[in-house]
């Protein structure tokens, strides 16, 4: 009975072991320190990031999503601070031993020169010795001892050689090091900014929303909404196709096109699926108000950060936010014509949407002659152009002011 009892408690311990041991990692915000723990972990983020964007929208699977991301980022941060510390330590151990190999080299070195010297200063002793030995004994011992030595020199110079190879390893091998921690870091600030981006997101998530499903439902459409205005708009023009040289700047500032091939193709924010030249009206015009008032802010790097969009959309926010330390704030003034011609008259260029999604928007810069003067990032060319050339005044649906500092 005894060991028919003790035969149950070591199954079910054994059971419980390999239970407790082969327990999947969870992406719950408890960073493991274990290096393959680690890495387990961030795989399990991105399964549950992959597996939370095809779940039905809402606030709740929004915000799930976000703080996997961060899970996931912090993972991220923590692993490449585990390489560089890593390779960090092995440069150091590698600097031991470049410095051991070097003092060999030079001993080494020193060794073998000295042995030139010697054989400089006996080549013709060594000979007349050879040739005038009192006997085949003595010349026999003489000839050993210059094949020994011709032996001793080549084994040093065959040793200097191998430590000379082996330094040259070694520091390559350090440099190599020293360039991946390099790449490394330059990982691991890009890292840190998206963690910043994604916390940043979420709080912003949750103040817009007040944690409420509705207003989240509300703001979603208002995003779904406008970006098949822009897609409807691009439709309507025959398409997107990828344009060059559309960048021109002068006294005013920069026209740029959403369809350049500088950033054409780039995706916008985080979006997965939303281009620059088929929804980059609107990031494109901003980027033409920044550089009139004298900020190099190119339309690539608006759509380059997260900032300036809702969520993974590239449904760019009203209000105020920043890319490479430019801020810009866009308000809504209203639709009215009036609105415009006082932000011309108070030397502010607008940003107009045009049609009633607004569908596309464009830059207006001036009044001449009672003529909108406009730059249109869509169409090729489209640096001042007289709005009625293109488009109906009636077309007009939105008036933005756009403060930049």
């Amino acid at each position: 009975m005894k060991k028919v009892f003790l035969s149950l408690f070591i199954v079910v311990y054994l059971a419980l072991s390999h239970h407790s041991v082969t327990t999947a990692i969870d992406c719950d915000g408890n960073l493991p320190d274990d290096e393959a723990q680690l890495k387990e972990y961030i795989a399990a983020c991105e399964t549950k990031v992959s597996e939370l964007r095809t779940e039905k929208q809402s606030l709740t699977a929004a915000i799930s999503l976000l703080n996997s991301k961060i899970n996931l980022t912090q993972a991220q941060i923590r692993n490449t601070n585990a390489q560089i510390s890593q390779l960090t330590e092995e440069i150091g151990t590698l600097s031991v031993v470049i410095d051991d190999l070097n003092n060999e080299l030079d001993a080494l070195t020193k060794v073998y020169l000295s042995r030139v010297r010697e054989a400089y200063k006996n080549r013709h002793t060594n000979i007349a010795l050879s040739l005038l030995s009192d006997s085949e004994q003595n010349f026999q011992s003489r000839l050993k001892y210059l094949e020994t030595t011709h032996k001793r020199d080549q084994i040093i110079m065959h040793e200097l050689e191998s430590a000379r190879i082996n330094f040259d390893q070694q520091k390559t091998t350090k440099e190599e090091k020293q360039a991946e921690i390099e790449s490394l870091k330059t990982t691991l600030e890009s890292q840190k900014q998206v963690l910043g981006a994604q916390e940043s997101q979420k709080q912003q998530l949750l103040t817009e929303t007040q944690n409420n499903e509705k207003r989240y439902q509300q703001m979603l459409s208002d995003a779904q909404r406008q970006l098949a205005a822009f897609r409807r708009f691009v439709t309507d023009q025959g398409g997107a196709s990828i344009l060059s040289n559309q960048t021109s700047c002068d006294s005013w500032g920069c026209y740029y096109n959403q369809r350049d091939s500088q950033w054409g193709n780039q995706l916008i924010g985080l979006s997965s699926d939303s281009t620059m030249k088929e929804y980059g009206c609107l990031v494109t015009s901003m980027a033409i108000i920044a550089s009139h008032y004298g900020k190099s802010l190119t339309p690539g790097q608006i759509a380059a950060s997260s900032d300036p969009f809702w969520l993974n959309t590239a449904y760019m926010r009203q209000g105020q936010w920043t890319v490479n330390g430019v801020t810009m704030n866009r308000t809504r003034l209203g639709s009215s014509r009036s609105l415009i011609d006082s932000e011309l008259e108070s030397n502010r260029p607008v940003v107009v949407g045009i049609y009633g999604g607004p569908d596309h928007f464009i830059v207006i810069k001036s009044k001449v002659d009672g003529e909108y003067i406009m730059n249109d990032p869509f169409i090729e060319n489209g640096k001042d152009v007289k709005f009625t050339d293109k488009y109906p005044l009636e077309a007009i649906s939105a008036v933005d002011r756009v403060v930049v500092n």
